[in-house]
């Protein structure tokens, strides 16, 4: 087996990196092709605000002039800064079902790490908990939702082979918008508004730029020191409200005001990766506007509450709201995604609400010292 790993150093080695998986995953009908020119852009270091603060390494593997696998080295300043940790990552991983190739193209990212003074790594970061993260542990069998991930059962196996071990598991919760939520769901859900007060309101589009501002201040603000959290830059905020513009349904967007003051916010999205895998990772303007009416389940992606208002209920509030509104507007299905494992009063309230824990996904790591 004549296998070399080497570090992408021309657009050819990127053009090879980035096909890599559409050739891997030929075989696996639920993987979902992502757009090729959001991942050159990904890539470049004068569009991608992420590199203001990180610096990227990536490497394939090949055999016999055939790419085996790819990975990337991360080194995230801010994450280092704000969890106080000198971690790096891993990300943007695949390869075929093979430990050598596997084993090579860790010692390669890592190397880069230990070259840097990082003593622990985790992953899958591609290329943050801000993006898509994880390995796929349970749920093989349907498509992940828009921004959620999919990679084969072998992964993790071939990972802890690698000295890889389990550093959190992440929870994906499915609910079905016809049934009926209980009574009692009903009867808090006009207890909790009154009792404390507080307002809801849905995504004002003709204030887009000010509404991203709170939706920027929230996130940052309400995550706090939560596990993977890195804060979003000025640089990354300007990047994501021009990329959403056109992807935000407002009526999914939630804001709870108390006193007239906003105190947190809920993004709920429809499911994107319905109509990227009719795309096959190149973009049709025409295909995309067609496909996206036939959009059926929608994601709840992220929200945020600040502290001194967690114990109001606008969590609940959120989420009864989220699904009555996904409903009226002919979606189907939901998901909770992603939630941490060890956030109990998140799974209780998606529980409540209808939801079934249905996918799970983990992060792995190995100190490096």
């Amino acid at each position: 087996m004549n296998l070399t790993v080497n570090e992408v150093k021309n657009k050819k080695d990127l053009k090879n990196f980035i096909e890599f998986p559409y050739g891997l995953y030929a075989n696996y009908p639920n993987w979902v092709p992502p757009l090729k020119s959001e991942l050159y852009a990904l890539f470049n270091d004068k569009k991608n605000p992420f590199f203001e603060h990180a610096e990227i390494k990536l490497f394939i593997a090949t055999e016999n002039g055939m790419v085996v696998g790819r990975i990337a080295s991360i080194i995230d300043r801010k994450f280092i800064e704000f969890q106080e940790e000198n971690t790096g990552y891993f990300g943007f991983f695949e390869a075929i079902d093979n430990q050598r190739v596997v084993n090579e193209l860790f010692e390669k990212a890592e190397a880069f790490l230990k070259d840097n003074n990082i003593e622990s790594v985790i992953g899958p970061m591609n290329p943050s908990t801000n993006e898509e993260c994880g390995f796929l542990l349970e749920g093989f069998d349907s498509t992940p939702l828009v921004m959620m991930t999919y990679t084969p059962e072998y992964y993790i196996r071939l990972t802890e082979n690698a000295g890889y071990n389990k550093v959190k598991d992440l929870f994906a919760f499915h609910s079905k918008l016809n049934e009926k939520l209980p009574e009692k769901v009903e009867h808090i859900y006009e207890k909790v508004l009154k009792r404390n007060k507080i307002k809801l309101r849905h995504m004002d589009m003709k204030n887009y730029k000010k509404e991203i501002e709170t939706i920027k201040i929230l996130y940052n603000g309400a995550w706090e020191k939560n596990w993977g959290f890195v804060p979003m830059t000025e640089s990354e905020t300007d990047k994501m409200a021009k990329d959403l513009k056109d992807l935000i349904v407002p009526e999914l967007v939630q804001f709870a005001e108390v006193g007239g003051k906003t105190v947190a916010f809920m993004w709920t999205s429809p499911d994107y990766n319905y109509v990227m895998k009719k795309l096959k990772g190149k973009l049709n303007i025409f295909t995309f506007l067609k496909e996206k009416k036939n959009i059926k389940w929608v994601r709840l992606i992220t929200f945020g509450i600040l502290k001194d208002y967690r114990k109001m209920g606008i969590d609940a509030l959120f989420f009864k709201d989220a699904l009555d509104t996904a409903k009226k507007m002919g979606y189907t299905d939901a998901e909770f995604s992603w939630v941490l494992e060890e956030n109990v009063l998140v799974h209780r309230a998606a529980k409540v609400m209808g939801g079934e824990l249905y996918k799970k996904y983990r992060i792995v790591g190995k100190d490096l010292r």
